[in-house]
């Protein structure tokens, strides 16, 4: 597993709100699936109720490092890296069945099954496209609730992941150059200059002299298939609670995907806009998302 750079991130200027979650450093780890080490973050005390936050494509276990802290103090929160992302490791290929064991594992690596009641997962993008796959598989059953984050009942993609280009990119020859180049995948608009600094910076790692963004470049052609879990007949069979969290002006989630999304969810989905916010929602409104995520969290009446 990889090491961060040291990189100064809490210089980084933002409201005192985003200094005091950076200043609560997780603890880390990694876990063992299939081979390959996972990189784990976790926040609060074990034996409190479990909550797994999964990122998505491209992403890491550190786009979360200033919302978890938010709920530290009722919860054992857990993050992971997908294997080829963050400083987890690469695999040689990425089928769908060994992103939904890390998930599995990560929960159980960072404590989540050890307090009371069952756990509950909030998942990004492709991460709730895997978290989806395992709320429909007996898994399910083991979780209290599913928050999908700006995803829906959307079809296959069009563009297959296995006819992208390898990826061809010589790195940076500084951190600052790299961060730079930062980029949100799909691309929006974002305010929060600060958010982005801070994952532009832990988004690169230093190899071979110089700086290269934390994720295999070549995982995309291996990894597409996920992309189609968002079916409705995913949503419709899942064993746990699930509700949905989007942004109002996300591309990803138009007006027919969520009413797609609702067409077959099950009875007692809850569905809640999150208003100014595009499809990275937690950096467009990161306290907006988390007041959205801890009033989902409250016992269901």
């Amino acid at each position: 597993m990889l090491a961060y750079p040291d990189s100064p991130v809490l210089d980084i200027e933002g409201p005192d709100w985003f200094a005091s979650a950076l200043a609560m450093e997780p603890e880390r780890g990694t876990c063992e699936v299939l081979g390959v080490a996972i990189e784990t973050l976790t926040w609060g005390e074990r034996g409190k109720p479990g909550l797994l936050f999964l990122h998505g494509n491209g992403g890491h276990a550190e786009w979360w490092r200033f919302i978890a802290p938010f709920f530290a103090a009722d919860w054992r929160v857990g993050a992971i890296s997908w294997s080829g992302m963050g400083r987890s490791e690469w695999r040689t290929d990425y089928p769908p069945e060994v992103h939904l064991a890390e998930l599995l594992a990560g929960a159980e690596a960072t404590g989540l099954f050890e307090g009371p009641g069952r756990p509950s997962i909030v998942a990004h993008s492709f991460g709730s496209a895997i978290a989806l796959k395992v709320a429909a598989s007996p898994d399910g059953a083991r979780f209290e609730r599913l928050i999908v984050a700006d995803n829906g009942a959307r079809p296959p993609r069009e563009d297959a992941f296995e006819n992208r280009k390898p990826w061809n990119n010589p790195g940076y020859v500084s951190l600052d150059e790299g961060a730079a180049r930062f980029r949100l995948r799909p691309e929006q608009r974002c305010d929060n200059d600060y958010l982005l600094a801070f994952i532009a910076r832990r988004s690169l790692e230093r190899r071979d002299g110089r700086w290269h963004w934390c994720f295999d470049p070549d995982a995309d052609r291996s990894r597409g298939v996920p992309f189609t879990g968002h079916s409705g007949e995913v949503i419709a069979a899942a064993r746990c609670p699930l509700d949905f969290l989007w942004g109002d002006r996300s591309s990803l989630v138009p007006d027919e995907v969520m009413a797609a999304t609702r067409s077959v969810a099950p009875p007692g989905t809850r569905f809640v806009t999150l208003p100014d916010a595009g499809h990275h929602l937690m950096l467009d409104q990161p306290l907006g998302f988390v007041a959205a995520v801890r009033a989902l969290l409250e016992p269901r009446g």
